[in-house]
C-alpha cells in the first residue's frame, strides 16, 4: 500500500499569508527584475499567477515552485534524496523543483516524495492533471491522488518515464467519489538521478472523460519520447521486450486474440465467461490495457483482452519481467504465464508455467505455479499487499532444473522439480469468471482494467 506522511517542509503557502505578504513579492519581483534584467511587468505577472484568487482555477497551490511553501517533501528510511528549487533548469518562470534522488527504492517509489495535501474532489466532475518534467536516464516520476487517511484509496495514479528534455504530460481524470482533502503526490523513488518538475496544474476541463477512465500524457514540445535504456539486471543480458511506446499493440511480437471468424485464438485460452476481443486491447502514453466490461460480444456477456507471442517469440530458460496492475472485482483472474511451442499430449500441455495468477476478489494473494506432465503441481503466494493499488513487478527467473518466482525483486518460490525443458512462449490475458473465480457478482464494477508498463525478457549474460 502506498503511505502518504506529513513529514518534510511544512506547508506554509495559505491564502491569508499570502495575501499579507504581497508587498514582499512585489518587492523581491522589483529586485529580481533589476539583477536579471527580467522587465518588472513579466514579474508581477508571474507573481500574480502564484495566488489563489488569481482566478487560473488551479487546485494545486504554488505549481511553478516559485518558492519551497505549499508542499510536504518526504524522504522515508532506505532512500536518500535532496529537494531544491533551480533557477538554471525551469520550464518557465524563475525556477523549477530539483529532486536529486541519491538511494533509490524501486519496488517502493513512495519511499521519496512531494505531495501537496487539501485537493479538493468531486465525484463526476472531470479534471486535468498536468506538469512539466524531465531527468536522468531511467528516472520516472508517479503522479497520484490519493485519499489522506487509512486506507489511503488511490483515485488516480500513473507513470511517467521521463527524458532529458522537458515534456509536458498531462492526463483526465473523472473521480468516482469526492474527497474534499485528497493527496497530490509525486512518487520519485523508482531510480538515481536528477529529476525536475514545474508548472503542476489541476483544474476542471470539459473533455468527455468516462468515470475512473484515465486518457494518458500527449507529450510537448517534442511528439515522441525518447527511448530509455534499459539497465539489464546483474548476471542477465536484454533478449526480448516491450515497452508500449507507441499506438497499438506491435503485431511483429504479439498475436491479439479474438474469437471472431477468422480470428487469432488458441484453444487454451477458453475457460472465463469473456469473448477475446482486440476492441479490449490498446495502447496508450507507455500503458498496454486489457479492458474488461459487461457487454454482449459474438454470444458472450463480457469482453476482455489476451495476447500472445506464440510463433513470434520463444525462449528455452531466461528471465521474464512484468510490470503489471491488476483489477479488483469478484470474478475478475488475470493472468500472465507460458506455454511450450509444441506439446507433447493432444489437448494438454505438457508445462504451464503461472508468472501470475490473481484472484480479483481478493487482490492481496498472487498466485505462481508450475504445471508439469507426470508430476505433482508446485506452486506458492505472495501476500501483503493490494497488487490492484499501483504497479508491480513479477519476475520469472529460469534455469536448467530450477525456477525462481520474484515479486517486486523479493524471492517468493524456488522449484527444482518437475522444471520445463522446452521452449515456451508467453500468454497475457484477463479472464471474467471462470472455473476458479466464479462469476462476477453484483458489487463487481465495470469496466476493469489490466495495465502493463512493460514485458522484458532476458537470457543470462555468461
Amino acid at each position: 500500500m502506498i503511505e502518504t506522511s506529513t513529514r518534510g517542509a511544512q506547508t506554509h503557502s495559505i491564502l491569508s499569508n499570502l495575501r499579507h505578504r504581497w508587498q514582499f513579492y512585489l518587492a523581491i519581483g522589483l529586485l529580481i527584475g533589476l539583477v536579471l534584467g527580467i522587465p518588472a511587468a513579466q514579474i508581477f505577472g508571474r507573481i500574480g499567477s502564484l495566488l489563489p484568487w488569481s482566478g487560473s482555477g488551479n487546485l494545486v497551490q504554488n505549481g511553478s515552485f516559485e518558492h519551497l511553501d505549499g508542499w510536504n517533501y518526504v524522504v522515508r528510511p532506505g532512500s536518500s534524496a535532496a529537494f531544491n528549487q533551480d533557477n538554471s533548469q525551469q520550464e518557465d518562470g524563475l525556477y523549477s523543483l530539483n529532486i536529486n534522488v541519491m538511494l533509490a527504492a524501486p519496488t517502493h517509489a513512495w519511499y521519496i516524495q512531494v505531495l501537496q495535501s487539501n485537493i479538493p474532489l468531486q465525484a463526476g466532475h472531470a479534471l486535468e492533471l498536468s506538469f512539466y518534467a524531465k531527468g536522468d536516464a531511467g528516472t520516472t516520476v508517479e503522479p497520484l491522488l490519493q485519499q489522506a487517511i487509512d486506507p489511503f484509496a488511490i483515485y488516480f495514479d500513473r507513470t511517467a518515464h521521463l527524458t532529458s528534455a522537458w515534456q509536458k504530460y498531462s492526463f483526465t481524470l473523472k473521480p468516482s467519489v469526492s474527497d474534499p482533502k485528497a493527496n497530490l503526490v509525486f512518487n520519485l523513488a523508482n531510480a538515481p538521478g536528477q529529476i525536475w518538475i514545474d508548472n503542476v496544474a489541476l483544474a476542471a476541463t470539459s473533455a468527455s472523460v468516462s468515470a475512473n477512465a484515465v486518457q494518458i500524457p500527449t507529450t510537448a514540445p517534442t511528439p515522441t519520447a525518447t527511448p530509455l535504456p534499459i539497465q539489464a539486471p546483474a548476471g542477465w543480458k536484454l533478449a526480448w521486450h516491450d515497452e508500449f511506446d507507441g499506438s497499438a499493440v506491435d503485431t511483429s511480437k504479439w498475436n491479439v486474440v479474438d474469437v471472431a471468424p477468422g480470428g487469432y485464438y488458441i484453444s487454451s485460452l477458453h475457460d472465463g465467461l469473456q469473448a477475446w476481443t482486440p476492441k479490449a486491447v490498446s495502447v496508450k502514453g507507455g500503458i498496454l490495457r486489457f479492458t474488461s466490461s459487461q457487454q454482449n460480444v459474438d454470444g458472450h456477456n463480457y469482453a476482455s483482452g489476451a495476447l500472445t507471442t506464440q510463433g513470434k517469440y520463444s525462449f528455452l530458460y531466461g528471465r521474464v519481467d512484468v510490470r503489471v496492475r491488476v483489477p479488483k472485482g469478484d470474478g475478475m483472474w488475470p493472468a500472465i504465464w507460458t506455454l511450450p511451442v509444441h506439446n507433447t499430449a493432444v489437448g494438454i500441455a505438457s508445462y504451464e508455467t503461472d508468472i501470475l495468477e490473481l484472484l480479483g476478489q481478493d487482490p492481496t494473494t498472487a498466485y505462481i505455479a508450475q504445471h508439469s506432465a507426470g508430476y505433482q503441481r508446485s506452486f506458492c503466494t505472495a501476500t501483503g499487499v493490494d497488487f490492484s493499488a499501483g504497479f508491480h513487478t513479477f519476475t520469472m527467473e529460469w534455469d536448467p532444473g530450477k525456477i525462481v518466482w520474484l515479486v517486486d525483486g523479493v524471492q517468493h518460490c524456488l522449484i527444482t522439480i518437475g522444471v520445463p525443458n522446452v521452449p515456451m512462449y508467453l500468454i497475457m490475458n484477463t479472464y471474467v469468471g471462470g472455473s476458479w473465480p466464479g462469476p462476477p457478482d453484483r458489487t463487481t464494477v465495470f469496466p476493469q482494467y489490466t495495465d502493463f508498463d512493460y514485458v522484458r525478457i532476458y537470457t543470462r549474460s555468461s
